[in-house]
């Protein structure tokens, strides 16, 4: 028996977990909702870095928006991490790794969007930011209806 080297660096072993093509619709759907779970994060993270005048409300607004989607949040957390440790192979330490370097990425695509703009523009986003997630646009249980039902009625770990 061979004892495994670990890696240098994560990334390769996270990307080719990420970059395995979804075996069927319900694969499909997790990581679009992932991404719309995990964004409301990084927008507050960046706003209360930034624009610490519009922090509080912020905070306060994604704390209840975050509330409200605490089953979601949950569910989809425990398939996608499901998903990814069947596509883990022979680096299941990898998959508690993913969530990180994808809130990592997306913080890091904010920063790139918002600073390629006048700061007028991010400030005033900021400060509407509180206002957009309690609007339906940010429901994400009545946006993601459909996807939720395939998801919740589909077997935790398996596939088809």
């Amino acid at each position: 028996m061979t004892a495994k080297i670990l890696p240098r660096t994560w990334a390769p072993i996270i990307t080719g977990i990420l970059e395995k093509p979804p075996r069927d619709q319900y694969e499909a759907s997790l990581m679009p909702m992932l991404f719309e779970l995990m964004a409301p994060d990084a927008i507050q993270q960046y706003c209360a870095q930034w624009f610490p005048d519009s922090g509080r409300e912020t905070g306060d607004a994604f704390i209840a928006w975050r509330k409200r989607h605490e089953v979601m949040q949950k569910d989809v957390t425990a398939h996608s991490t499901a998903m990814w440790l069947s596509n883990a192979g022979d680096w299941p330490d990898a998959v508690p790794r993913i969530r990180p370097a994808l809130r990592k990425q997306m913080v890091e695509e904010l920063l790139s969007r918002f600073d390629a703009r006048p700061v007028e523009e991010s400030r005033k986003e900021c400060k509407d930011f509180p206002r957009q997630l309690a609007s339906r646009a940010w429901d994400l249980e009545r946006k993601f209806k459909t996807q939720l039902a395939v998801m919740r009625a589909h077997p935790l770990g398996t596939t088809s």
